[in-house]
């Protein structure tokens, strides 16, 4: 028969939550400097402006990237539940009165800490290894954009510029017809 965990904390006890947060702010795009747009000059001396791929979020290009505020805290809260599930690779969860008792946030007991220097003392390592994340997301997203970056969307602007010329050329035809007929 297993032992079941004894919880660290019992109901009423106050322990401390090392908490992280990023907020994005809004600044120019490095690349096309706020412009939304690149000029390429092609050796064949064609010359094209496209919508930059760095600022261009979905369909639509903004001029500006994120750039993100990573801030730390220590939250204070009291165990108001104690739950305890020997399936789970954390065994032993709290609900603490501050985050809500029955439909609330619940706490995994590695996650809490029984004195505020403990949790301040982890806030750097766990701003350091926030910022590490926001910097292999913008990573992989510029990898992507790249992938899909500039030689691509000059195709796909030849393309259409092409397209627009066939156009141009089907409707002169069809009006010198037209004037050909009167």
């Amino acid at each position: 028969m297993t032992d079941l965990p004894v919880p660290k904390y019992a109901i009423g006890a106050v322990v401390y939550h090392p908490e992280v947060r990023s907020s994005a702010e809004y600044v120019p795009c490095p690349d096309c400097l706020g412009k939304r747009t690149w000029h390429a000059a092609l050796p064949n001396g064609e010359e094209l402006d496209f919508l930059c791929p760095t600022c261009t979020r979905g369909y639509e290009t903004t001029g500006t990237v994120h750039s993100w505020e990573v801030q730390g805290s220590v939250r204070e809260l009291t165990i108001a539940s104690v739950r305890i599930d020997t399936n789970e690779a954390n065994p032993v969860e709290y609900m603490c009165y501050e985050t809500g008792v029955g439909s609330g946030q619940v706490w995994s007991e590695h996650l809490l800490h029984a004195d505020r220097e403990t949790a301040e003392a982890l806030l750097p390592k766990l701003i350091e290894e926030r910022r590490w994340q926001l910097i292999e997301s913008r990573a992989t997203d510029r990898k992507r954009k790249i992938e899909d970056g500039p030689g691509r969307m000059v195709a796909h602007y030849r393309a259409e510029i092409r397209d627009a010329k066939k156009t141009i050329e089907d409707c002169e035809r069809g009006l010198a017809r037209e004037m050909g007929q009167r």
